[in-house]
């Protein structure tokens, strides 16, 4: 067979293209650190780094999540640790709220006067649980407001125009029995009501409109108790004589709604009809929403008549963020589980009454009496009328004061701590998730660069050989193509 110079030639240039398509292979391999630069090159390989890269990107974002819902329940923790733990020099609000209602019942109320720095002391407790701790705020929304993070629990200005219909459920555990009383014109004593039952509402001068229903979804408005019990609703005025003394009797059961004081009362055969979950529905005052009130967007499943009957549910609203493959943490706790529209109802009903236990004035009592008594008789009847309405107003506010330790020891304080003990359960189930997140960090960052990463020392060693056999080639070939057939021809 005749080997020519091009055959020479291709077959040396060819040689050269290999062995420099080698070593340049090697080049880039430590240039990039990488052992593949095409997926072609190594399709398995490519497969698997994909895979990998993907898994820590997914836990790039899942770590994202979690330090982000975690930045959000340490907001909350902050709001439940002024609510609920406090320090030995610093308690916390319901436990002061509670000494404080226990120093007023323990110590006695001899007269309402004496209860006015308590009274002042539970606007400041309820300001602080409702304005500052339940509208917490984190990088501007509402933690405390379940999906509606644009709008505050607790309202910080008035809305004179807002018009809601809301839903309020009751238990019987939330019905108080209280002392209460009607207030005639002296000289006539106020009449007392033992054992009267009251719920109470979170605003005061609700309305229950008659006529048709609004429509739209809207619901019709009155109660609706679980096993289908008939009752009607009367409004009426504190002043009105019957409005603490609802008849016996029924079906339908007659409750009175008295208007300026946010009460429902109850006759005994009504309490008796009473069952858990009874869903009231009321219309919001006229007069629109007050700075402190409860938004109805937030506390209760409500309607509102200014945005097309437009309806707001408040149960079920957890922000849930994806914090591992397939696996969600809810995130947030709700207003309407921490501090209640019960216990804000309750604090500000005692309020009230304790800012409408005025005493009758002197000169109106002498007014009165004059036209009956004289001389010694007449001041010892005005004498008596106001022992007798010291007494009773002592009375009735030391029974409410009774009512709402109660509630607070039995219902409102384990409730909050029950939420905050599940809120700590899901931060430490946040912190465990973050441990497995940065160890699967670890782990798939270490497959990742045995899969795709170069090893630096081999490679250079391949390298250097390479060199050497590209450098040797271009000897050969050179010292190869310096003879020609002119040559042998001349010689």
């Amino acid at each position: 067979m005749r080997v020519t110079n091009a055959m020479v030639f291709n077959s040396s240039l060819n040689n050269i293209w290999r062995n420099a398509r080698h070593l340049n292979n090697l080049v880039t391999q430590i240039e990039t650190t990488q052992r593949i630069q095409r997926p072609s090159e190594d399709p398995m390989m490519a497969n698997r780094a994909l895979r990998y890269r993907t898994i820590l990107s997914e836990a790039e974002q899942f770590k994202s999540n979690n330090d982000r819902g975690l930045a959000w329940m340490e907001v909350t923790e902050s709001s439940f640790l002024n609510l609920l733990v406090g320090t030995p020099s610093n308690p916390s609000i319901f436990q002061r709220l509670h000494d404080r209602l226990l120093q007023s019942s323990s110590t006695g109320i001899n007269h309402p006067d004496n209860q006015r720095g308590m009274i002042d002391e539970m606007r400041q407790f309820l300001y602080q649980m409702t304005r500052i701790e339940m509208n917490q705020s984190y990088m501007g929304r509402y933690v405390f407001s379940g999906f509606h993070t644009d709008e505050p629990p607790v309202l910080h200005q008035a809305r004179p125009n807002a018009s809601y219909v809301v839903q309020q459920t009751f238990n019987r555990r939330d019905m108080a029995s209280a002392l209460a009383f009607h207030r005639p014109a002296p000289p006539e004593r106020p009449v007392v009501f033992e054992d009267t039952h009251i719920l109470k509402l979170p605003f005061t001068h609700v309305q229950f409109p008659g006529g048709p229903p609004i429509g739209g979804g809207v619901p019709p408005f009155g109660i609706d108790c679980p096993i289908g019990t008939n009752f009607t609703i009367v409004s009426m005025t504190s002043t009105d004589a019957a409005a603490f003394n609802p008849p016996n009797g029924g079906p339908p059961y007659v409750i009175h709604h008295i208007i300026d004081t946010g009460e429902l009362v109850l006759s005994n055969d009504a309490a008796e009809a009473f069952r858990d979950g009874t869903t009231i529905t009321f219309q919001t005052p006229s007069e629109g929403l007050q700075a402190g009130d409860l938004n109805p967007r937030i506390y209760f499943p409500s309607w509102d008549l200014n945005d097309g009957n437009r309806h707001f549910n408040a149960a079920q609203q957890n922000i849930q963020l994806e914090v591992s493959a397939n696996s969600h943490v809810t995130v947030n706790s709700h207003a309407s589980n921490v501090v209640t529209d019960k216990l804000v109802a309750e604090l500000r009903r005692l309020i009230d009454f304790a800012d409408s236990l005025e005493l009758t004035d002197p000169l109106v009592l002498r007014e009165h009496y004059s036209q009956i008594y004289t001389g010694d008789d007449l001041e010892r009847a005005i004498s008596d009328f106001q022992a007798f309405e010291v007494s009773l107003f002592a009375d009735a506010l030391h029974n409410r004061i009774d009512n709402l330790i109660r509630t607070l020891s039995e219902h409102h304080m384990p409730d909050a701590q029950a939420q905050h003990t599940n809120l700590g359960s899901r931060m430490s189930r946040m912190d465990m998730i973050q441990i497995r997140l940065e160890e699967d960090e670890v782990a798939y960052t270490q497959l990742l660069s045995d899969t795709i990463d170069t090893d630096i020392a081999g490679t250079i060693a391949r390298r250097d050989g390479a060199q050497a056999a590209f450098s040797n080639a271009l000897l050969a070939v050179s010292r190869a193509t310096q003879l020609s057939l002119a040559d042998f021809i001349n010689r």
